[in-house]
């Protein structure tokens, strides 16, 4: 084998030695930093996700106080019926039924209770009621027992009007209303489910 001319073993020991740092950047810069940009973009999103997640939390928190706040309200008023069971709720509920009919001119003629059931997480307690009364009698009663607390709803409203035979001989248009609805609360569950 021949030796390389002095010019040319310089001009190979230039080429070698530039081609040294272009490789070494080819094999672990460019990776490096190729590497460096995705860390970078994973970064980002990161951050993203994390403002994103603080502020679900600070509208949770948000949420979280403002139902304190309703419960507490809530608290105040006295929204189901308080009773131990339901049984207790529904003689409740005919109590309160009958001094409201007492109380707008009305004759009860009865109150059954029916059988209770379960309504969100809630006992239902319903009675049905049978009365007569005039048109301004019921209107009270019904706006008393939809405005009132704890709150009752009424279902199955029937009303069937009747003249007296006194109304109609004096010649007057009073009508008596016979009428039959229920009447429901709402009761919170026993501790026991039951």
């Amino acid at each position: 084998m021949t030796p390389l001319r002095r010019p040319f073993r310089r001009a190979l020991a230039v080429s070698l030695a530039m081609a040294l740092p272009v490789g070494l950047w080819l094999c672990t810069g460019q990776p490096l930093l190729a590497a460096y940009g995705g860390v970078r973009e994973r970064i980002a999103q990161a951050e993203d996700r994390l403002a994103r997640a603080q502020a679900i939390a600070v509208g949770r928190e948000e949420l979280a106080r403002q139902l304190a706040a309703l419960k507490a309200r809530m608290a105040g008023t006295r929204t189901l019926l308080a009773e131990d069971s339901p049984a207790l709720a529904a003689a409740g509920l005919q109590s309160r039924l009958k001094k409201l009919v007492e109380d707008h001119g009305g004759d009860l003629k009865s109150v059954q209770a029916l059988p209770e059931r379960d309504e969100d997480g809630l006992r239902r307690v319903t009675v049905r009621v049978a009365l007569t009364c005039s048109v301004q009698g019921l209107r009270g009663i019904l706006h008393a027992i939809e405005t009132g607390t704890p709150f009752l709803f009424v279902d199955n409203l029937d009303l069937r009007g009747r003249t007296s035979r006194a109304a109609e001989d004096a010649g007057g248009g009073a009508t008596t209303l016979d009428v039959r609805f229920d009447a429901a609360g709402l009761l919170g569950r026993p501790k026991g489910g039951s």
